[in-house]
């Protein structure tokens, strides 16, 4: 029966326009009574207006346009608007108040059998059962999710525990959405359904939808019932089966996401948590099967192990997707002879899920792909043939040859039937079983994959080298003429974009390589692999150019096998890795000398140069350099020359020689600008400011890092970040500024840690340690200088080894044990003297001081205390 106060609440009872306004001013206040001038503000119109609307004594109705503003400014839900319009439509025109239905109600239940075997979604579950609905509005949930996920289940499982709270009836319907061979069920005829099983004779049915979907809101009136909508192919289908009463609960599951329903609160499955998904797996193993009942091997190995790594892995196999798992468990327990490593072994070994399970899974996303238009399921077909993890509308556009705009709607209806995911804003993926599930379908159109493969390849490749384009211009003479496709649309981000591709692009070069297409691996990876080195990602970069170096070879690239030398050296020394970043260089101006490539000796030169100066060979380094210098000149090669100019600064600066190192790096600074080389204006402005810092020109050195750590920033590189905050350090520790110096030093050491440097962070600990030693904090100086020299020790850096060693020197002196200081100094000496370093003077004045004299890139580009140019 309805209850006083929900009659008072329903316009659809009232006969006269004092009753329709009685019904307004009670669902104000059942709404929590707002202020008129608050209805007012929400409704758009004056306070008077309201007011004189709300008055019981008026004699006609408000305005259709003044009650639609008034309901929903007292939050009346969208799919009750209608009920109000339409009442307010019939006092009106004069008619009567549709009858109510006053026959006795029929309790039922109806709802399928409980899933025994039902597990995991505990947060969604609660979700389900806890929240209480909004005052006067029914409860609505939509399940949405991809085949298989478990919708129904948890629809009908949370149904059955809401039974206990909404005792008048619990009915189930099948909307047929997405069931083969039948026919989506009319929004009419479903009403027709729930009328007639609530006790409402075939006579009594209106034929007109409307008329019908308002004689079912009547019935259901004052009723606490959980109705379950199964298998929905839209919102129009069930948006006339949504109750008007507050004391209803329901539960809508579709494929699709039913973004109509703006009434409804959405709730999207995913896959299986792995636990989850193991834990479903043993439970339906197990169903009605006694522990030592001895069914067979299979059963009793889940229960005596429970979860096991071959449980694990068939799981995953089964992409955690809940459909596949029930059916590959039941068909373990009805195969006596198999264990579970049995049934993981013919899954691993690609036997197809179809040929376990009847053709179930297959069969689920054969409704959702029928569903889609002719472009839309050619996508998901093409998708499969690209091999990374995921996708953007950039790559389905390329693909298909559409616009932007025309491949999101496709990408986004694919999203909306569950045979695409989404993780983050435009991003998408596949989940395993449908890109197996849309293989098959490719193959079965007869489509030409490796055409397919090689648009993708196309997509990548063209929009990488427009990308590298943008952001390293004056490299582009080193990297491969790309002649596959160019992006229509610029990049608005490049670096933005190759970040976000970075796992797309692996897996495109591993595909390339087990098709044994060295054209296509190594084009890709010459193309990218600079960007990994420039933005310090340097283990990236052996992985990339280790494809660029075996394509090169098959291919027998003599050019190509060059440069991929010169990058994997790069990367080997910025990894501190130095004897094989030596061997990789000199292999390189071996194939230069051989070819006589005087612009590739040049650069060879200039990364051995490199590699010598980080081995503290500075002659040697001197030498490379030089010759380096040479060759550019002659070859006109202006970036080359800055490259020279600025390294050979680097090696003058740590044999002492500073008014000369930075004449060179200031020339090479003006070139990198003049050439738009931002890594190497960075490199330069380092080189520059270290060389202030020696000459005592503290502010001036401390403006250069500062716009070295701009560059930096603008880059993404926080190798060359930390390297430029720590100099600011030393510059602020040089003019006093010793709280800055330290906010600096704290800075770049938690970044050099958090990198793996150990070079960096051997600098930068004596660099913090000086300071500190300055300070009078001698304990914590030694202890930052032990570990300094242990991490340079590790990295095989020599010179910033003798540099912690000359640091502990001095703390143990302030200590008062000259004795020990003296030991120091002399093994510290040793290094400096070894490796040219001017440091080796300032120790001998050190040790006469207290009467112990000392008698008794690929080319790196430039090098500095930031990374290669």
């Amino acid at each position: 029966m309805v209850s006083p106060e929900q009659g008072r609440l329903d316009p659809a009872s009232a006969s006269t326009h004092t009753e329709f306004i009685e019904c307004l001013r009670a669902l104000k206040v059942h709404v929590g009574d707002p202020p008129l001038r608050e209805l007012a503000r929400r409704s758009g119109f004056p306070h008077t207006t309201v007011a004189h609307a709300l008055d019981a004594r008026r004699s006609r109705l408000p305005s259709l346009e003044l009650v639609v503003a008034l309901i929903r400014a007292l939050r009346v839900p969208e799919s009750q608007t209608a009920v109000w319009v339409a009442a307010w439509r019939r006092i009106q025109a004069g008619r009567p108040p549709e009858k109510t239905w006053a026959q006795p109600w029929k309790t039922r239940n109806d709802l399928p059998a409980d899933v025994a075997s039902f597990t995991g979604r505990r947060t969604e579950l609660q979700r389900l059962l806890s929240a209480a609905p909004a005052p006067g509005i029914p409860s609505v949930w939509a399940i949405d999710g991809m085949a298989g996920v478990g919708k129904t289940a948890l629809a009908v499982h949370a149904a059955h525990r809401l039974t206990g709270t909404h005792p008048d009836a619990q009915l189930y319907v099948d909307l047929h959405g997405y069931t083969a061979g039948r026919e989506a069920l009319s929004a009419g005829d479903a009403l027709h359904r729930l009328l007639t099983v609530c006790g409402v004779a075939d006579e009594q049915i209106p034929a007109d939808l409307d008329e019908r979907a308002a004689l079912w809101r009547s019935v259901v009136a004052g009723r606490s019932a959980v109705l379950v909508f199964d298998n929905v192919l839209s919102a129009e289908q069930v948006r006339p089966l949504l109750p008007g009463a507050a004391t209803c609960t329901v539960l809508i599951t579709s494929r699709r996401r039913l973004v109509g329903l703006s009434d409804a609160v959405s709730v999207s499955l995913d896959v299986m948590p792995a636990a989850d998904a193991a834990a479903l797996f043993i439970r339906t193993g197990t169903a009605g099967v006694e522990p030592g009942s001895r069914r067979n091997a299979a059963v009793d190995e889940v229960v005596d192990k429970a979860v096991d790594r071959a449980v694990d892995e068939v799981v995953a196999l089964c992409g955690h997707l809940p459909l596949a798992i029930r059916i590959v468990a039941a068909r373990l327990v009805h195969r006596p002879a198999w264990t579970i490593d049995d049934l993981r072994r013919r899954l691993a070994g690609g036997v197809p899920l179809g040929a376990l399970d009847d053709g179930r899974v297959a069969s689920a996303f054969d409704l959702s792909y029928r569903q889609l238009i002719v472009g839309e399921q050619r996508l998901l077909r093409w998708l499969s043939v690209h091999p990374g993890p995921d996708l953007d509308v950039r790559l389905a556009g390329a693909l298909l040859g559409t616009s932007a705009e025309s491949a999101e709607a496709m990408l986004e209806e694919l999203l909306d039937v569950h045979l695409l995911q989404q993780y983050v804003a435009g991003r998408y993926r596949l989940h395993d079983l449908v890109r197996g599930y849309a293989a098959v379908q490719l193959a079965s159109a007869g489509e030409d994959r490796d055409g397919i493969w090689r648009l993708a390849w196309g997509h990548f490749t063209g929009t990488a080298a427009a990308a590298m384009d943008a952001l390293y211009p004056h490299e582009s003479a080193h990297r491969p003429a790309v002649e596959a496709m160019r992006p229509t649309v610029a990049l608005a981000d490049p670096r933005a974009w190759l970040d976000a591709e970075r796992d797309n692009l692996l897996a495109l070069l591993a595909d390339a390589e087990a098709r044994r297409a060295p054209v296509f691996s190594g084009q890709l990876a010459a193309t990218w692999a600079f960007h990994l080195i420039a933005t310090g990602r340097y283990h990236d970069s052996l992985v990339v150019y280790g494809y660029a170096l075996r394509a090169a070879r098959e291919s027998g690239d003599d050019v190509s096998e060059g440069r991929a030398l010169s990058g994997l050296g790069a990367a080997y020394g910025r990894l501190h890795r130095l004897p094989e970043a030596m061997e990789h260089h000199q292999r390189h101006l071996d194939i230069a000398v051989r070819t006589g490539d005087l612009g590739a000796e040049a650069r060879a030169h200039n990364s051995l140069g490199i590699t010598h100066f980080r081995l503290g060979d500075y002659p040697a380094a001197l030498g490379h350099h030089r010759r380096s210098l040479e060759l550019a000149r002659k070859t006109g090669d202006r970036a080359g020359e800055g490259r020279a100019l600025n390294n050979l600064g680097l090696v003058l600066q740590m044999t002492g020689g500073y008014a000369e190192a930075l004449e060179h790096t200031l020339r090479a600074l003006e070139i990198h600008r003049e050439a738009g080389n931002r890594i190497g204006e960075a490199n330069a402005l380092t080189n520059a400011g270290s060389n202030c810092e020696r000459l005592g020109r503290y502010t001036e050195a401390l403006s250069y890092h500062e716009l070295a750590l701009a560059i930096a920033r603008e880059r993404g590189n926080h190798h060359s970040e930390a390297i430029s905050i720590g100099n600011m350090g030393i510059a602020h520790h040089r003019l006093g500024q010793h709280d800055e110096a330290i906010r600096c030093f704290t800075l770049a050491l938690d970044m050099a840690l958090s990198a793996g440097e150990l070079g960096l962070q051997a600098s930068v600990m004596s660099s913090y340690a000086e300071l500190l030693h300055d300070l009078g904090r001698g304990s914590e100086a030694r202890e930052l200088y032990e570990q300094a020299e242990r991490m340079a020790v590790d990295g095989g850096d020599r010179l910033q080894q003798a540099r912690a060693i000359d640091g502990r020197g001095a703390v143990h002196l302030a200590a008062g044990d000259r004795r020990r200081a003296v030991e120091l100094w002399r093994e510290a000496l040793a290094i400096y003297g070894e490796i040219g370093a001017p440091e080796a003077s300032d120790v001998r004045a050190a040790l006469d001081g207290v009467g112990w004299g000392a008698g008794d890139g690929e080319d790196e580009g430039d090098t500095s205390s930031s990374d290669p140019g």
